[in-house]
């Protein structure tokens, strides 16, 4: 058994104006070069941009932390062997909102029947799901942590002070500038969000699970000929539920909410067999091997997208709730393959010295 914790944060991150600095740089940009001086970086127009109150880079990460559970059991005789292991993980990243959680077990199985025949068996599964597919873009989180203007605050307040909430109660993230702001016509911070609301908006489902046997059977009938023959079959099943939240705070808004189901499964196997006979004739050696393989696989995906949701909580947000279905299509994949093939060697060599192979495949 193992067990292990271990904790985890970004290094190296990088450091971010003040909104002093920010609104120094473009009075000597503006100074140097002309041009306007944007309302957002003239603190005689807009007092509110001039103060830091937050660090963007600071907010959105956090200590993360690492957690394996591993467990190995075996044991047998001389004609059996076996071994089964499972394990654990579960990982907090270092930024807002993201996890995953991933467990394995695996089950090999040895068993000689006598000198002429032994068969082997390993099954291994393994499941995984998790939340952090991120846009790494210049629309990323990490982008909008760096641009994103330290004059705001996380969740906006009225110009008196007080927070703001929407219709169900729930606090109002902040945008590029408060609302109260924006409603004066002050503009010129670009279009950037909320990167403390981007991660905690992420609204992801990824499991996958994947389940793969594969069985040799290993027969010496008589000498120098030797028969292997192993099959291999495999399920994996994935889907991705993501539901992508309105952002309604000024910077870059969208007025649209969207829920995505996309399920995919793979099912598999391969079966190959092989005969190799080898023998030595005074100086003559000759080898041989014959194979046969096969191979199928079958694949299929189906996905719904729908939009316009009144409420955005889990349990609001369920397909039937969409308002919307038809503005962008369903899509579905399928397709099969098959393959079979034939293969062999002859080879012969006189004293080490001299060489002649044929070999054909079909």
């Amino acid at each position: 058994m193992n067990i292990s914790k271990s904790i985890k944060n970004a290094m190296h991150l990088p450091s971010v104006l003040t909104s002093q600095e920010y609104n120094k740089v473009w009075s000597d940009a503006v100074r140097l070069y002309g041009g306007t001086l944007p309302t957002t970086a003239d603190a005689s127009k807009y007092a509110y941009g001039a103060v830091t109150r937050t660090d963007w880079i600071d907010e959105i990460f956090r200590t993360g932390s690492l957690e394996h559970y591993a467990l190995s059991l075996s044991g047998g005789s001389d004609n059996l062997k076996a071994l089964a292991s499972f394990n654990f993980d579960k990982d907090q990243g270092v930024l807002l909102n993201t996890f995953a959680r991933k467990f394995g077990g695996k089950v090999n199985l040895d068993f000689k029947v006598n000198k002429y025949i032994s068969f082997s068996e390993q099954v291994t599964y393994t499941f995984s799901n998790g939340q952090g597919n991120i846009n790494k873009g210049h629309e990323g989180v990490l982008a909008n942590a760096i641009f994103f203007p330290r004059s705001a605050t996380i969740f906006d307040y009225t110009k008196g002070g007080s927070p703001l909430y929407n219709n169900y109660g729930e606090a109002l993230y902040h945008g590029t500038l408060p609302r109260w702001a924006a409603e004066e016509g002050i503009s010129g911070y670009g279009e950037f969000r909320n990167p403390v609301a981007l991660l905690r908006r992420l609204d992801q489902k990824r499991p996958s699970s994947t389940l793969y046997s594969t069985t040799t059977l290993h027969i010496k009938p008589i000498a120098n000929l030797d028969i292997r023959s192993q099959f291999t079959a495999g399920i994996t099943s994935s889907e991705i539920d993501n539901f992508t939240h309105k952002v309604p705070e000024p910077g870059n808004p969208s007025d649209e909410n969207r829920h995505d189901i996309e399920h995919s499964s793979l099912n598999n196997w391969l079966w190959e067999t092989t005969a190799t006979y080898s023998t030595m004739i005074k100086q003559h050696h000759i080898s041989a091997m014959m194979g046969l393989t096969t191979k199928y696989d079958k694949y299929k995906m189906y996905g719904v997208y729908t939009t316009n949701y009144d409420r955005e909580g889990r349990h609001e947000s369920t397909l039937p709730q969409a308002n919307e279905w038809t503005k962008y299509k369903p899509n579905e994949v399928i397709w099969e393959e098959a393959m079979l093939s034939f293969f062999g060697r002859v080879g012969y060599s006189w004293n080490d010295r001299y060489f002649c192979n044929s070999k054909f495949a079909s």
